[in-house]
């Protein structure tokens, strides 16, 4: 990927330089101004789609103007708005196309802060997206969601979807999160004569042949009588898998209970697990 920045020129507008392309006719591309005025040229559609996400943007020039804007947005640190996940995958496309993937990069975190992306069904498409930007949080972010999947079946449909380099970091958060699991069960097996609620969850738990294991450790850590001295030794030894890794997702909760029924959010992603080149600023 290039490095290149974006040019100024004497006027106080910019250039963003663009990739290469096999079209004729395709060179660099006014940006517009540092001021971001509204009489900024629309930019021409001289990109084809690189994935899925610009199929929608194919022939409509005003979302194009639109994406073109919120690019020149983050290039020169003014603020801007997301609206979706799929427009977050365009712009990161357009961004791409014209090598300001580092800029976008840096300007995305507080648009996704203000988002409500429903990030835990959009995992493999934000992990995909947070890849190409080389975001840490948006990865992490993600792969929490991915690696806490305690349903099964729906882990192994989206980690099938994902690349080597990306898979392997989250199989590596999961075999942690499932060490941990197992490791904790054997803590209350031990623990079970010394705790009533240990004792209960656990009878419930072996007569029910489709347990949901994350409700069962938050209703115990939930449960847990803190004046009590075993009960509260249990809870405290389960405080580092009901942990609340999550720093972009709206609803509040812990593993175990509502929106959070099926997953651990205690998933850890290490940073020599991060599929990219941490030391490269420019890309």
């Amino acid at each position: 990927m290039s490095t290149s920045n974006p040019l100024p020129i004497n006027n106080g507008s910019y250039l963003l330089p663009s990739k290469p392309h096999h079209q004729q006719g395709d060179q660099l591309s006014i940006a517009g101004k540092v001021t971001m005025s509204s009489t900024i040229p629309a930019p021409p559609i001289i990109f084809q789609a690189s994935d899925n996400h610009l199929e929608a943007l194919k022939g409509d020039k005003a979302n194009h103007t639109e994406l073109f804007h919120k690019l020149l947005s983050a290039v020169h640190g003014e603020p801007y708005k997301l609206v979706s996940i799929s427009e977050l995958g365009s712009l990161t496309d357009m961004a791409d196309h014209y090598c300001a993937l580092s800029a976008l990069s840096r300007s995305v975190l507080p648009p996704l802060l203000e988002s409500l992306f429903n990030i835990q069904i959009n995992t493999v498409t934000l992990i995909d997206i947070a890849v190409k930007l080389r975001h840490e949080i948006l990865f992490r972010e993600a792969a929490v969601f991915l690696a806490g999947d305690w349903l099964t079946n729906r882990y192994e449909e989206a980690i099938a979807k994902l690349n080597g380099r990306h898979k392997k970091a989250v199989v590596a958060a999961r075999s942690a999160t499932g060490l941990m699991v197992a490791d904790r069960l054997q803590f209350l097996l031990r623990s079970r004569r010394r705790s009533s609620i240990v004792s209960k969850q656990l009878v419930r738990l072996e007569q029910c042949s489709d347990a949901n294991i994350v409700s069962f450790f938050g209703r115990i850590y939930n449960g847990c009588d803190e004046d009590d001295k075993d009960e509260e030794a249990v809870k405290r030894s389960l405080g580092d898998l009901m942990i609340n890794n999550l720093r972009l997702h709206k609803p509040p909760g812990s593993p175990g209970e509502g929106y959070y029924e099926n997953c651990f959010l205690c998933s850890e992603i290490a940073d020599e697990d991060l599929p990219w080149d941490r030391t490269q600023k420019d890309f």
